[in-house]
């Protein structure tokens, strides 16, 4: 669901100051734990707003991909627009291609993934397309997110659960190993909706793991979410 975002920093530029963005971007953005220097990816930057979140919570450089040329366009206006437009860069390229010239590189890395697999894909160019994934996806993006970062580093992302088990498979066969686990519901009493996961290129042990509910029973968003994305945006719809 996509929801009226303004982040507190922008209230000042009308330009910038509400985007409509989903509920994934937000979630992954507030939970992620970037370093506070060095280098930052966010692959599939689509308007931008992870990395925007990842330039509030560090003093890193961040590089946003996209293979969608309107969407890079549409990133590094609101990056031009934001307080941090000396640390973020948008450029349209594919993740195999971006890959194979950036071994190592990355402290830290987020994405909001393509992960439709096996769905019909859209007759249309736009948002939907952006969700669709074809067979390789998966082996692709967790190959390439080992080969991007550095031995120190580490990669967030949220994904449906149905995908999760293949997801951990794939990845300690490429020497990631999961460090923090968030299950997302809508409010309680609901399916699970989203896993949202860390993974490091270090083993540390056992991994932390939460739950977090976005509303509660009333519709009304609970005190967990709220303190979880209150660095970023007003509750418009309260």
């Amino acid at each position: 669901m996509n929801q009226a975002f303004r982040f507190k920093q922008f209230q000042v530029n009308d330009n910038l100051s509400t985007m409509k963005v989903g509920t994934d971007a937000v979630l992954l953005g507030a939970w992620a734990t970037p370093p506070t220097e060095g280098r930052i990816l966010d692959i599939g930057t689509g308007c931008g707003v992870i990395a925007l979140m990842m330039a509030q919570k560090s003093n890193a450089h961040i590089t946003a991909i996209d293979i969608h040329e309107p969407s890079v366009q549409q990133a590094q206006d609101n990056f031009g627009l934001s307080p941090w437009s000396e640390r973020l860069n948008a450029i349209n390229i594919s993740l195999e291609d971006f890959t194979s010239t950036h071994k190592n590189c990355f402290d830290f890395i987020v994405s909001n993934p393509p992960y439709f697999i096996n769905s019909l894909k859209p007759c249309k160019d736009g948002l939907l397309l952006a969700k669709h994934a074809d067979d390789r996806f998966m082996d692709v993006f967790i190959s390439s997110i080992a080969t991007l970062l550095k031995n120190t580093g580490k990669a967030a992302f949220i994904i449906p659960p149905n995908l999760l088990e293949a997801m951990l498979r794939k990845s300690v066969d490429k020497g990631l190993f999961m460090v923090r686990k968030a299950n997302i519901f809508s409010k309680p009493g609901t399916a699970q909706t989203r896993v949202v996961l860390e993974f490091a290129m270090q083993q540390t042990g056992s991994a932390e793991e939460e739950t977090i509910f976005i509303r509660n029973a009333n519709h009304s968003y609970t005190e967990a979410y709220k303190a979880l994305t209150n660095d970023f945006y007003l509750f418009l719809n309260e």
